[in-house]
Formats: C-alpha cells, sequence, structure tokens
C-alpha cells in the first residue's frame, strides 16, 4: 500500500546523516532535535504549541485527560474511523456518542451533531479521515455554542487546511481545543518507528499536556497530576525533522496521484470515486472509493491480490458494532451510512513513489475485477399485495432500481411467438404446455436464468406454486417475499422463511410469525415476516404507508448477496 523504500532511497543521505548525529550525541531521549522537531512543527502547522508524545493513540488519550474530562462525560464522535478514536474515550470512563458521517466524504454529519448533545456532552472528536477534514467551522459554531472542547483527530490529515467563509485558511488539528496527529510510518509525514503530536494554542492547556505525557510532573520527582509516560524519542524527531521538509511535497504527489486514479476510472460501472469538500484540501493519507453493493468486494480484493495489487479495507466493522463496545448500547442499523460504507470501501495503493505505469496497471485490473464480481438479489413476489400498480413490485422499481421479470410477460412472449391471441386462456394453455413439456417450475426457472444474467437488483413475479417456490430456493441467490394481508393465505402459500409452513400447524405459524415481528434482531426481519404488518394496510383504508416501510426496513437489513 505504500513504498517505504522508495520514498527513504531518495533522503537516504540526509536521514542517515541526522541519525548518526543522535547515536553521536548519546541524547536518545528529551534531546535537543525533540525540541527543534517541536520548533518547526508549529511553525509549518501555524499554532503556538506543538507538544509531541510516543503514538496517535496517546495523543488522544492525553488531550482528553488534560481538558479533565471526568467518567460519564459524553464525547460525540464518528463510528467510522479506526478504533483508537474511541478506544481511548472508554478507557477513561467517558461515554462515545456516535453520530453517522457523510456518503460522500466519510466525515462526521454536522447536521446531525446537536441532536447528539446532552447535559452530560462534554466534547466533539471529528475525525478528518483518509486526509480531508471534516467541516469544522461548522462544527466550532456548534461547540462555542454549547460550550464544548473540540478534539481534532487528525491522524490521517496532517497538512490538510480548511477553507472558512471569511476566506482565512487552518490546518487540520489547529482548529479546535487541541488537535492530534500520529507520525506512523505509512503516514504523509511518518517516523520510522512511533510518534505522535499534539497541537493547542492555548497555554494552559499546552502546560497541562506536557505534563501529563511526563508522568503528571512539571518539575522532576514531582507529580502534580496523574499521567502517563509517552514521548517521541531522539532518532525519530530527527528522521521527523527532515521529512518535514518534504511534507508538502509529499501531499502534492499524492494528490496527483488522486487525480489520476480518478481520471482513469472515471466513468467506471460499480464504483464511486472520493470526493472532497469545497471546504477542504485534501492530503489523501488513503485513496478510498466505494464499489456498488452488488459487487462482491472480497473477490475483487482476490483478483487485485491475485495480480499483485494491494488492497485494504478501512474499516470492515463500525466501531458500535465491535464487540468491545456492545454496552453503550448502539446496534446495526443505527447508522446507515457507516454500516454501507464498512460494506463498501475498498482502498487501493498511495504513497509518494507513485507512476503513471503502476496506477494503468492498478486501475485496469480493478476495471477487471469489478466488472467480473458482480452479484445481484434476486426477489420473487407473492401474494395480492406484491404485484401491480402501486404495489411492491413498483415500489422496489422506483425506489431500489431493481428490474421488472413477470410471469405474465414471458406468456405473452410464448403467445405471441405461436401466432395466438393474447388472452387468459391462451397463457393458462401456453403455461401447462411448457410446464407439461419441461418441469412445474419452467417459467420461473426460465425468469430467474434471464434475472441472472444482467446486472441489477431484480424481481420475479408472480410465484404461485409449491414447485416453483422450491425450485427457486433451491439456486441460493434467492429471497421469497409473501405480500398477502391475509394471514391465513399466507399460511396456505407455505412461503414463510426456508418453506417450513409445511411442517407446522397453522396456530405454531401465527406463533412464529408474532415471534419474528418482536424481534430485534435485524437478521429476522425477513420480508415475508415484516410484510405481516401489511394487516394493517386494509385496516387503514388502502393506505399503503406501512406496506413501504417493511418494504424499507428488510432493504436496510438484507445483504447484497444472499
Amino acid at each position: 500500500m505504500v513504498d517505504l523504500k522508495g520514498q527513504y532511497q531518495k533522503i537516504k543521505e540526509e536521514i542517515d546523516s541526522e541519525i548518526s548525529k543522535v547515536i553521536d550525541s548519546t541524547a536518545f531521549i528529551n534531546g535537543p532535535i525533540v525540541k527543534e522537531f517541536q520548533q518547526n512543527l508549529a511553525e509549518y502547522m501555524g499554532c503556538r504549541h506543538v507538544i509531541t508524545c510516543g503514538n496517535g493513540t496517546d495523543a488522544l488519550q492525553i488531550s482528553m485527560m488534560a481538558l479533565g474530562l471526568q467518567p460519564g462525560d459524553e464525547v460525540i464522535t464518528t463510528p467510522f474511523t479506526f478504533i483508537a478514536t474511541v478506544e481511548v474515550v472508554a478507557l477513561l470512563g467517558l461515554t462515545p456518542v456516535f453520530v453517522d458521517v457523510c456518503p460522500d466524504t466519510y466525515n462526521i454529519d454536522v447536521t446531525k451533531i446537536e441532536a447528539a448533545i446532552t447535559p452530560r456532552t462534554k466534547a466533539i472528536v471529528p475525525v478528518h479521515l483518509f486526509g480531508q477534514c471534516a467541516d469544522m467551522e461548522r462544527i466550532m459554531e456548534i461547540a462555542d455554542k454549547h460550550g464544548l472542547y473540540v478534539i481534532e483527530d487528525a491522524c490521517q490529515a496532517i497538512g490538510a487546511e480548511v477553507t472558512f467563509r471569511d476566506g482565512s485558511r487552518r490546518k487540520a488539528g489547529t482548529i479546535g481545543t487541541i488537535g492530534c496527529t500520529s507520525f506512523f510510518p505509512s503516514k504523509n509525514l511518518g517516523c520510522y518507528g512511533d510518534g505522535g503530536a499534539i497541537f493547542t494554542n492555548d497555554d494552559d492547556i499546552a502546560t497541562r499536556l506536557r505534563g501529563i505525557a511526563n508522568h503528571g510532573s512539571f518539575v522532576k520527582y514531582h507529580h502534580d497530576l496523574v499521567g502517563v509516560n509517552s514521548r517521541l524519542d531522539s532518532i525519530q524527531a530527527a528522521i521527523l525533522n527532515v521529512k518535514l521538509r518534504y511534507l508538502d511535497s509529499y501531499n502534492t504527489a499524492r494528490q496527483k496521484a488522486a487525480d489520476r486514479y480518478c481520471q482513469l476510472l472515471s466513468g467506471c460501472a460499480g464504483i464511486t470515486l472520493p470526493s472532497v469538500a469545497p471546504f477542504t484540501t485534501h492530503v489523501f493519507h488513503q485513496f478510498t472509493l466505494c464499489v456498488d453493493e452488488n459487487i462482491d468486494r472480497n473477490q475483487v480484493q482476490e483478483k487485485l491480490k491475485a495480480a499483485g495489487i494491494p488492497s485494504m479495507v478501512y474499516y470492515p466493522v463500525p466501531i458500535h458494532e465491535q464487540k468491545a463496545f456492545a454496552k453503550f448500547g448502539c446496534k446495526a442499523g443505527d447508522f446507515p451510512v457507516a454500516e454501507k460504507l464498512c460494506r463498501t470501501v475498498l482502498s487501493l495503493p498511495m504513497h509518494t513513489e507513485m507512476t503513471d505505469e503502476m496506477q494503468k496497471y492498478i486501475t485496469d485490473n480493478l476495471k477487471d475485477a469489478v466488472s467480473s464480481s458482480r452479484t445481484i438479489r434476486i426477489i420473487g413476489i407473492t401474494g395480492t399485495l406484491g404485484a401491480g400498480k402501486g404495489t411492491v413490485v413498483e415500489y422496489l422499481k422506483e425506489k431500489y432500481g431493481f428490474v421488472h421479470f413477470s410471469v405474465r410477460d414471458f406468456l405473452k412472449e410464448e403467445v405471441l411467438r405461436r401466432g395466438m391471441e393474447p388472452n387468459r386462456d391462451s397463457f393458462t394453455q401456453v403455461a401447462n404446455e411448457l410446464r407439461a413439456a419441461h418441469t412445474p417450475s419452467y417459467v420461473t426457472d426460465c425468469l430467474y436464468e434471464r434475472a441472472a444474467q444482467q446486472p441489477h437488483d431484480a424481481v420475479i413475479e408472480s410465484i404461485r406454486t409449491p414447485g416453483e417456490i422450491d425450485s427457486l430456493q433451491a439456486r441460493g441467490n434467492f429471497q421469497l417475499w409473501a405480500v398477502d394481508a391475509d394471514p391465513e393465505i399466507r399460511y396456505r402459500r407455505a412461503v414463510l422463511r426456508n418453506s417450513e409452513t409445511d411442517h407446522v400447524t397453522y396456530e405454531t405459524f401465527l406463533a412464529n410469525e408474532r415471534r419474528e415481528m418482536t424481534s430485534t434482531d435485524p437478521n429476522k426481519q425477513n420480508l415475508s415476516v415484516c410484510i405481516a404488518r401489511a394487516d394493517t394496510v386494509f385496516q387503514n383504508n388502502g393506505d399503503l404507508a406501512a406496506l413501504y416501510q417493511a418494504v424499507d426496513e428488510v432493504m436496510q437489513a438484507i445483504p447484497k448477496k444472499y
């Protein structure tokens, strides 16, 4: 994903010389080079204070400690980020409160922050993910209005800039109360080990940050605060001091590489390219795109790997669904944008040493992998509310872009091909002849094959017989949705999940429905169960809102590939 060796070779003499100086001085901890680097970085960032520390995680933790946040205090942040952002919140006994992200920038959705503020809220932690800044002007306005601290997680965005409405510009990490960054080797400004830094323009906070990072000590062997031991060693500071001179050129190289990616992938079906917000620059710590949900991302990665191309998923599981954070009460479905991104994001190689030939090879292979890794959902509809104007088939077509395959249209083709007049009798005659000549499920089997050979999600209607149901469900990429308001019809059609209805009594069937309908497990929210809510359609003068709501809920819950 990165070429650290290639980058090192270009600055080898400078790096080796500075490392040798540190070794000759033997000032390995808190040597003069650490102070020099802090001063140079502060000048580059345009802030009053830079406090170096052991890594980006420590930077976040020390910042929260310096602000005096107490157990039970709430911290608003995003569920779509590296674990460290929220890990330190939990370690300090604070309560993370998640706000969903924007689908285009992947950063926290500022329009949803105020709704998450409570009397216990003390801070907002925006993450400048993958290299571009969150909407810091709006975040600072919200923070000022509610008296909140802002801790910027700028670990992936050093050098990125925000342009404010008055035309002024400030770098990521220097806008909030405190900013944090990481010098992990793969970062835009990375050392050859581990390291981090904290930024602030507040003199008193800077004093506390320095003390906490040094065992809570301001005078040697006197400890006024409970602190930690977190520092940047002199060798890493020397390396970073050299690489800081090249940071702007490194960021420019990444931006040019991102532009090349976008040019090469423009118009590629199945891919959504990263978007840059108008108020920020993007330094592309990662080049992260999204594949459509009907693309098997694992297959894409395997095909890239076979071609010698690395790729990564940052991040496969949103934080609110991680087992370690289950106690905070969030569940799947609470943050749909973050959850969808976890299913669809894919990061390509991104570094300062990329060539046109490399990127052409990567994008050519990506296009082939995407086009050959497409999966689709195929849904069969049965029931009186399934087909026809204003019902489920039309709703799936209009809102979700499903392609419609109709038994009636198939039979009409056959009738016309035979030179017959299309009417109910001719349809019935041809259907019976086809089933007799082939199999009882021949018509719907043909429709399934047509659906499977095109690139879009598909809906087949109407499925009428147990034979058709069994044949289609055996194919493994199919769900049957029973859309009847009358539970007796649902029972008789034997189309509850997994076609188990044949083996249970009607009373058991109803009990199963009631249990499934009240389940909080999203995996149980199969539409053939949720549609039981359609009972209310006829009780509300034909209002289909309940039916459409059930469809929306299940479309969120079911996977793209069954």
